[in-house]
């Protein structure tokens, strides 16, 4: 998704979200989601087979590899800022709020016309305020949707997405976000920092980056606590992690729960030193408060997982010199309603990834 030289920068002139060409030729050959089609009723015919009709305020651009021999640097086919701003929306309000279809569906596209949106920033090199809220609101929805893909149940179309095109995705969104941050906005560069730093637990470089904020940015809360969470972790202590982490804001839990299988392994095989002996057992319902599990179900599950040995009355486990994992962790041990999903409340999903700084700065949970 690199820009081109500077003497080939072009401006977009597309006031659709979608250039008629391509709408046309999708069209033609069949290539519209079910998301963008005219209602049903309205399809045209095509000799003796009936053809969906693309609707054009439904829409969307595509995203398309610049190497795939298209022109997609031609002016006709670029859309202009308030456009970008207009798709972002469309997207958010019209598609990620949709009842008929399952996340996993609406991933599939939304994730696709988000990237041919940042697409088209980048080629015109769009900067400013007309810049920030489509990265900002492109960056929610790969957050959350890190998240909900990996705890949500398969969906009966059997999507299949790629989480490692999620992660890459989300780094560079972020990346551009904090590149695009206005000199003066204190409470942007704390947030967005801590989003960052959290989604790169351990990193130098996030660290790095960080310490040369201005000691406004540095001293905003969330940032704060999205420090002492590296902190504990790169002390290995998880009991003060997860302690931490049950306070952070939705969007940064969302953030941090990339690392969370990874967090949670590591904290067992360091309970795992600390405690075995004859007699090293603790109970069951502390373990599950040491790792923010979401209840003593859960705690059994990850016990089993791990090969540890729970008492006859399941109330108490026994850490063994040797145990064995056993495979990859069962989907109950990806919830994480007490670390994440409860945060959301009851704001739709559609308002958490528009929500900018205008109602104030995130809250810590208390």
């Amino acid at each position: 998704m690199g820009s081109p030289p500077e003497d080939k920068a072009v401006l977009g002139m597309c006031l659709d979200m979608c250039p008629i060409a391509e709408r046309v030729q999708r069209e033609r050959q069949r290539r519209l989601h079910r998301f963008e089609e005219e209602p049903v009723g309205k399809s045209h015919s095509s000799g003796s087979v009936s053809s969906p009709r693309a609707d054009p305020q439904r829409t969307v651009k595509e995203y398309s590899r610049p190497a795939a021999g298209k022109a997609s640097t031609r002016p006709e086919d670029l859309r202009v800022a308030p456009v970008l701003m207009r798709t972002v929306d469309h997207l958010l309000d019209e598609v990620v709020s949709r009842k008929d279809a399952s996340f996993r569906e609406v991933y599939a596209f939304v994730s696709d016309r988000l990237r041919a949106v940042r697409q088209d920033l980048v080629i015109q090199r769009i900067s400013g305020p007309e810049r920030l809220p489509v990265l900002e609101k492109s960056a929610r929805f790969l957050l959350v949707a890190g998240y909900l893909l990996d705890t949500d149940p398969p969906s009966p179309e059997h999507i299949h997405h790629d989480q490692k095109l999620n992660e890459q995705q989300t780094q560079e969104t972020l990346l551009r976000v904090l590149q695009s941050l206005d000199e003066d906005d204190v409470i942007g560069e704390g947030e967005w920092h801590a989003v960052y730093l959290l989604y790169n637990l351990g990193s130098f470089h996030a660290l790095q980056s960080m310490l040369k904020l201005r000691r406004q940015a540095r001293d905003r809360p969330v940032l704060k606590m999205a420090w002492e969470i590296n902190r504990a972790f790169m002390e290995s202590n998880y009991v003060r992690l997860f302690r931490l982490a049950l306070r952070l804001p939705f969007l940064h839990s969302c953030a941090l729960y990339r690392h969370l299988t990874t967090l949670r392994t590591a904290a067992v095989h360091h309970y795992k030193s600390a405690f075995t002996s004859r007699n090293g057992s603790v109970p069951l319902d502390k373990l599950v408060g040491w790792l923010a599990l979401d209840g003593v179900t859960q705690g059994i599950a990850l016990c089993r997982h791990f090969g540890l040995t729970l008492s006859a009355d399941d109330h108490t486990v026994t850490f063994k010199r040797k145990y064995v994992q056993g495979g990859p962790p069962s989907p109950s041990l990806r919830s994480a309603a007490k670390l994440v999903g409860n945060k959301q409340g009851g704001t739709c999903l559609h308002q958490v990834m528009h929500s900018g700084r205008a109602n104030g700065e995130e809250k810590l949970v208390r």
